[in-house]
């Protein structure tokens, strides 16, 4: 007999989201809602949230009276808690598609939130935080979605507990002329060093490889810094690892680079300094990289350009940094090249799930000084928000998929297999989820337990990820980098 973790597809026919000038309090007084105001408007999500936990069985005994308490069996009192949505751009790339298919939407934060507080009774400390793209306006995202409105309502009905939102980042990018300058942020994040060693999934690749190891928009030399024989490092910021618990809520989406993005690839935005994070390889598998298959001079000499281009942007070097973008367009016109070709955007790429599952390993074994331990440090609950989710040309320009669907595990791989599922890909085909099963030794963040889908929608309830149907998946459309391959 196997043992089986449970994953949540709540299907559900809400394909919206609540006004953003409201705080997103419920429609109905709940006989646990522990404020005032009552929202003029339906608010389906919340009501979809508090079904979701009591279809799960979260304190059963209590449901329906003042002291229900579903999160309580995660969150105790005096515990950090910290929420982690997605909120990787202010906006999409493609405007037309609007936020709701890009981010983790307020509503369902507020929501989930609400009920972090009545676990946490008045004690300990809740906040919100994410690490978004070094390119993101991350205060006028919190204005525009309604996150410092949230945070703005507690405020005034006086929660005892302390309540933050937090950008983790400790540099952010702006736009002068063609060139992203970097400037230091203005919160208190920090970042924490936690070096995985032998213990990385980066481990035992070739000398040659970790000279080659690139991430978009930074000097490959300050990687090399990071990730050398023996040494992989990241710099985690300093409140992720502060949580007892984290609430991680992904917006499962398709991902250029990674295939997916769902629960374990979140955990990306804990880290505080992008410059450590491995995306690619450059060159060819020949060549120790994997932006591309078969070697290509062009290509090549191509991506010696975009490292010259980067090395002279770090430095401030605006002037240069024009004319090598200048050149690198000619070239790319000249010979049919083109970054988004490259970069490791395709099936192809050894080296993001390995970025992806270090992470894992980290937020579950580091302690609050960074310290990799041999038991948990956290308890990890996912809520992913599939009410609008993203396809085709995510992460950064999706195109959004009415989803209507409330998914719910505490288990990151098993999540990932149901959610991937779901989304009508074989999970067995993205790198991260089977390398997640694959790849033991130390620091094994996920149990050997098999994946078994709960929902309320009778031909997804009970069923293995593996007997998931095209027919009643809801069939995502991946990347046209992975088209091919995940069709």
């Amino acid at each position: 007999m196997y043992d089986y973790r449970k994953v949540l597809i709540y299907k559900s026919n809400v394909f919206c989201y609540p006004n953003k000038d409201f705080s997103f309090s419920p429609s109905t007084d709940y006989p646990e809602y522990q404020f005032k105001e009552i929202a003029a408007e339906e608010n389906a999500i919340y009501a979809l949230i508090r079904e979701s936990f009591r279809f799960l069985g979260y304190d059963k005994d209590n449901f329906g009276a003042e002291n229900w308490n579903p999160l309580g069996e995660y969150i105790k009192p005096g515990d950090t808690v910290l929420i982690k949505p997605n909120l990787v751009l202010e906006k999409n790339q493609k405007p037309e598609n609007g936020t709701d298919c890009l981010i983790t939407h307020a509503s369902i934060i507020r929501a989930v939130a609400d009920y972090a507080l009545i676990a946490l009774k008045g004690t300990g400390k809740l906040i919100i935080g994410d690490a978004p793209l070094q390119s993101c306006d991350f205060e006028a995202l919190c204005s525009e979605q309604g996150l410092n409105k949230i945070l703005g309502f507690y405020s005034e009905h006086g929660v005892k507990t302390d309540v933050e939102l937090c950008d983790f980042r400790n540099f952010k990018s702006k736009q002068v002329g063609a060139v992203l300058v970097e400037q230091p942020t203005d919160n208190s994040a920090q970042g924490i060093t936690v070096d995985l060693a032998e213990n990385s999934a980066f481990s035992g690749i070739p000398k040659q490889r970790y000279k080659n190891l690139r991430v978009t928009n930074y000097p490959h030399r300050i990687m090399r810094k990071h990730h050398k024989p023996g040494k992989n490092e990241y710099i985690v910021a300093k409140k992720a690892l502060e949580a007892d618990v984290i609430i991680s809520m992904p917006k499962p989406k398709t991902h250029r680079f990674a295939g997916v993005t769902i629960s374990m690839k979140n955990f990306v935005g804990i880290v505080a300094n992008k410059e450590c994070l491995p995306h690619h390889s450059i060159g060819s598998f020949e060549d120790f990289g994997d932006e591309y298959e078969k070697r290509s001079l062009a290509k090549k000499t191509y991506a010696r350009i975009v490292d010259l281009r980067n090395i002279h942007m770090r430095k401030g070097r605006i002037k240069t940094t024009q004319f090598l973008r200048v050149v690198e367009g000619k070239f790319a016109k000249l010979f049919g090249v083109r970054i988004a070709a490259l970069v490791g955007s395709w099936h192809g790429n050894d080296t993001i799930w390995r970025t992806i599952i270090d992470l894992n390993k980290i937020i579950k074994f580091a302690d609050k000084d960074g310290v990799l331990c041999d038991n948990p440090q956290r308890k990890i609950l996912i809520i992913g928000d599939m009410i609008i989710s993203g396809h085709e040309t995510g992460p950064l320009s999706p195109t959004p998929l009415d989803v209507g669907v409330m998914a719910i595990g505490d288990d990151v791989v098993c999540f990932d297999e149901a959610v991937c599922a779901y989304m009508g890909f074989d999970y067995s085909k993205i790198p991260t989820i089977r390398n997640a099963r694959d790849i033991l030794g130390k620091y094994v963040f996920s149990s050997p337990a098999k994946t078994r889908i709960v929902s309320n929608h009778l031909e997804l309830n009970e069923k293995l990820p593996s007997e998931l149907t095209t027919d009643i998946s809801a069939r995502f459309i991946p990347n046209p980098a992975w088209k091919d391959f995940l069709s």
